[in-house]
């Protein structure tokens, strides 16, 4: 939670702490936006203009360098793209699937109801997992655990561990 300053020195010390955040987030961003406004330019050079030095205005052999590029057979441009958007569809395919998931399980069980429901059931598990973890440990191997939750009407919220058959 925020501090709200109280007086004029508080006050002043929240502005200058707040200007150096600040400062230091722009540096940062800069540095990192830099090196992709370099390769941008330096795309659009060729080798001769690029071995001169550094230089902020773009050249005119963009259209050149992607002709060279695309012709070269050591550089497998058409199929890293192709690679590329595969492995880029299936991560925002996946992603929107565990996403709507997880909202689905957040709204079908209504966790937050005004009480301490949710917490409860993350307790539970907590020490469900925390339990396995021990008997493991100790070397039993066929068991298995009950979580029983509470509600709002006072239901017992437990872990049974009970031992399974072979």
């Amino acid at each position: 939670m925020a501090h709200t300053p109280r007086n004029q020195s508080e006050k002043a010390t929240l502005a200058v702490r707040r200007a150096w955040c600040y400062l230091v987030l722009v540096l940062i961003s800069f540095l990192c936006l830099f090196f992709f406004y370099v390769l941008i330019i330096n795309s659009t050079r060729t080798h001769f203009e690029i071995q001169k030095g550094f230089s902020l205005l773009p050249g005119k052999s963009l259209i050149t360098n992607f002709q060279n590029v695309l012709a070269d057979a050591n550089i497998p441009v058409i199929p890293g793209i192709r690679n590329s958007l595969i492995v880029s569809a299936c991560s925002a395919a996946f992603s929107v699937y565990f996403s709507a998931l997880t909202a689905y399980g957040i709204y079908a069980y209504n966790f937050n109801d005004g009480g301490n429901d949710f917490k409860n059931k993350r307790l539970s598990l907590n020490r469900a997992v925390e339990i396995r973890s021990y008997l493991m440990t100790r070397g039993y191997k066929n068991f298995g655990i009950k979580i029983v939750n509470t509600d709002n009407r006072g239901k017992q919220n437990t872990v049974e561990v009970f031992e399974q058959a072979d």
